[in-house]
């Protein structure tokens, strides 16, 4: 879920009902960020706790205000990692590599037999395969009101995220404007 959730709702029941989903799908990692202050924001523990992983989803500007960089890992200021991307757990997950086991040796993040490399910032390129049409997108509104077919997210990651301009999370990239969604599905 590209979706922060940084404290409790204002209805409880509403709260219990995520945990509960969220507990039986078994599946399900969730968003942090780091705040424009640099502090970094995590899940607030309850639905934290829920989730297989959580990691974060800020993407670094180059220069000219075009994301063309995914921040891998976040690092202490003594160098040592706090905390992975949302992406790369998400790759983990998939792969059947608990997220509690990616290692960085200083140069890499391996998952299995994978070693990523990444750039000293903790950074690594965004292989843009896909634009923004090209992705298979189901508004939050259908899934909720229509009875799709029970094989339509089965054996399929899904990220769940606003594409909508109204919320702030779009971004330039080189290949137009794109969702943070988006981004982090390429």
């Amino acid at each position: 879920l590209d979706l922060s959730f940084g404290g409790e709702s204002e209805q409880k029941i509403d709260d219990e009902l995520l945990v509960q989903a969220i507990s039986y799908a078994n599946n399900v990692i969730i968003a942090s960020y780091i705040s424009p202050n640099g502090e970094y924001m995590v899940p607030w523990k309850t639905i934290a706790d829920s989730c297989v992983a959580y990691g974060f989803i800020n993407k670094p500007h180059d220069r000219d205000f075009f994301i063309r960089n995914s921040r891998a890992a976040i690092f202490s200021k003594k160098g040592e990692v706090i905390d992975y991307s949302l992406g790369l757990k998400t790759l983990a997950w998939y792969l059947n590599f608990d997220p509690k086991h990616l290692r960085y040796d200083g140069k890499n993040i391996a998952i299995k037999k994978l070693a990523i490399p990444i750039n000293r910032d903790g950074t690594l390129p965004i292989n843009f395969r896909l634009r923004f049409d090209e992705f298979n997108c189901i508004p939050f509104w259908q899934v909720i009101n229509t009875n799709l077919p029970p094989d339509t997210f089965k054996d399929k990651i899904v990220l769940v995220g606003s594409t909508n301009e109204i919320v702030h999370d779009i971004y330039h990239t080189p290949l137009g404007i794109m969702p943070g969604v988006i981004i982090n599905a390429n």
